[in-house]
């Protein structure tokens, strides 16, 4: 199975279109309180909007690209396995 190539500049954009909404989200009061409820419930606690944009402005391409190939072996191996069975 190939690796799958991912570009510096598509991570850039996702990472700016994410950041974009993340701060959207805060701009209404309902959306502000589904988002902290959102994140209360799935993380048990809720981090300041600075620290959320920190940690997505340190995603790296390298990151995105083995996460991907971890997810397309993954897929792979479970395709593999329903083909057999």
């Amino acid at each position: 199975m190939r690796s799958l190539s991912v570009a510096d500049a598509d991570v850039k954009r996702a990472k700016n279109q994410l950041k974009a909404q993340l701060l959207q989200e805060t701009e209404t009061g309902s959306g502000l309180t589904e988002a902290l409820g959102l994140e209360a419930v799935l993380r048990g606690s809720v981090a300041p909007i600075s620290q959320v944009l920190s940690l997505v402005d340190g995603v790296t391409t390298s990151d995105v690209s083995a996460v991907s190939n971890r997810l397309r072996s993954i897929n792979y191996k479970f395709s593999l396995k329903i083909l057999i069975s």
